[in-house]
């Protein structure tokens, strides 16, 4: 999985907790995201090539933990997990 900034919190939950190995890519380019997972924030144009975006939801997230970058088990007791989504260009 590609992520689109680095935190070491979420890599490290991202590989114990979900098994994903990442690596990190400011910026990325078409042919690094194409048919690859992401996350982390893409322009559109960007996104509908990959093959899913993915987004962490933390639905235990406390208020003074907004905006900052947490550790794994932060994020375990956040509640965390991974969301899903494609984007499709639809044409008019």
């Amino acid at each position: 999985m590609i992520l689109t900034q680095p935190n070491p919190g979420l890599q490290k939950w991202l590989e114990s907790v979900c098994g994903v190995q990442t690596e990190v890519i400011p910026n990325p380019t078409e042919a690094q995201v194409r048919g690859k997972c992401v996350l982390g924030n893409l322009p559109i144009s960007l996104a509908v090539m990959t093959q899913n975006i993915y987004t962490v939801d933390m639905p235990r997230l406390r208020d003074d933990q907004v905006d900052k970058q947490l550790g794994a088990d932060e994020m375990v007791a956040a509640g965390a997990r991974l969301r899903a989504f494609r984007v499709l260009e639809v044409l008019q």
